[in-house]
């Protein structure tokens, strides 16, 4: 069903133009202590800003589109507003809901045109799951909750809803409903699709290119998945694998299998495997050229800190331990494979991640450069998500 809903202009209260290096370095899009989405350079400086929101009023989760060009949500207590602002330029696309979307994510380049997919609660009860397009008119996806999805090269929406595949232009084209083992988000690599398939007592982790499904490696238990070029991690969460077998078990099929509760790293044309991390870890995120993996771990067994760290082609490097911002834990971390489609804490280059909480007692937004000890605060806030190079 398609309906169109209210598109209305307003403006952004620019502090300067975006200089040079800040453009190839690429801006961050924060939700500052007052609520309001500032757009920064990775050493703090304010680029622009949005107007001041009434009371009762604030920004959630804003997001990048494409450079230059951010997504939020403006919610109230019981509405919300899809807004597309063009960082500096002055204007803003709105478009006004009955109730406030908890999640957006712009087909990736889009720009100021991007469709965009937003999941929100339904005045009825349930959840509305809806493609948002240029024309501010929005097509309701049949789904249920919850709904899981990612974006392809070609501008097909898959999702993993409940136990079934949608894909609003070739249905025809992916697994049934009972090909499903359990995991949350598909993957997406261009037009390819990752997921968990079940087959009997078994499941695997499988690449479907057009009609052709390759298993890649067997998997116990639920697990959670993120694609990173012709990578992927996952992590899966069943009984633990005997001692001693390294991670990879050879079965009849000659099919290796994955570690519970390691993170792996799987080559997707050749099932190479690779065990980046032992245990503990709760979210991970490869950067922008695929050769990095950000994972996120806890700092002992009996602290609350937790500490990231940076896998690349075999070695880790350890950083700075930290208490997370408690909204953006409980919201974020739960759905880290969702997020790491529609988002990044990565810098463009791949030097430098983002975060928010609290360091050495100190909360804020924080920047951490890979050859550095120690991260940067560069702004107050609890959310904050790394814009593309210009």
């Amino acid at each position: 069903m398609i309906r169109t809903l209210i598109l209305v202009v307003a403006l952004v209260a620019t502090a300067c133009s975006p200089s040079d290096e800040g453009e190839q370095d690429g801006l961050l899009a924060i939700v500052d202590d007052l609520g309001d989405v500032v757009i920064v350079t990775a050493d703090g400086d304010i680029v622009a800003e949005t107007t001041d929101f009434a009371q009762g009023t604030t920004a959630f989760q804003p997001v990048w589109s494409g450079p230059g060009h951010v997504v939020y949500v403006e919610q109230m207590a019981a509405s919300g507003s899809l807004v597309v602002a063009e960082v500096g330029a002055g204007e803003q696309r709105r478009i006004e809901f009955p109730t406030p979307p908890f999640y957006v994510y712009p087909r990736p380049g889009g720009g100021a045109s991007a469709d965009i997919v937003t999941l929100r609660n339904s005045i009825t009860g349930g959840l509305a799951a809806e493609i948002v397009a240029d024309d501010a008119s929005v097509a309701e996806l049949d789904g249920d909750f919850p709904f899981f999805f990612g974006w392809t090269a070609d501008g097909r929406v898959v999702a993993h809803s409940e136990d079934a595949y949608l894909d609003e232009v070739h249905p025809d084209r992916l697994p049934v409903a009972a090909d499903l083992g359990t995991f949350a988000a598909p993957g997406v690599r261009d037009n390819d699709i990752v997921y968990i398939r079940s087959a009997g007592s078994t499941s695997f982790l499988a690449v479907v290119s057009d009609d052709e499904t390759v298993d890649l490696a067997t998997v116990s238990g639920p697990a959670h998945l993120v694609v990173g070029g012709d990578l992927v991690a996952i992590r899966s969460v069943g009984p633990v694998a005997v001692p001693g077998t390294g991670g990879v078990e050879v079965l009849a099929q000659s099919v290796p299998a994955v570690r519970p509760d390691a993170l792996v790293v799987v080559g997707l044309d050749d099932g190479t495997l690779e065990i980046a991390a032992d245990e503990g870890i709760v979210a991970f995120f490869w950067d922008p050229s695929a050769r990095r993996l950000l994972y996120l771990g806890f700092a002992g067994a009996e602290s609350r800190e937790l500490a990231w760290h940076v896998w690349e082609e075999g070695e880790v490097t350890d950083f700075h331990t930290f208490t997370p911002d408690p909204i953006w834990f409980a919201t974020f971390v739960p759905f880290f494979d969702q997020y790491a489609q529609s988002m990044t804490l990565w810098s463009p280059d791949g030097t430098a991640f983002a975060f928010p909480g609290t360091v050495d007692g100190e909360s804020g937004v924080w920047v951490q450069h890979l050859d550095r000890e120690a991260p940067v605060r560069i702004s107050a806030g609890s959310w904050v998500a790394w814009g593309p190079a210009a």
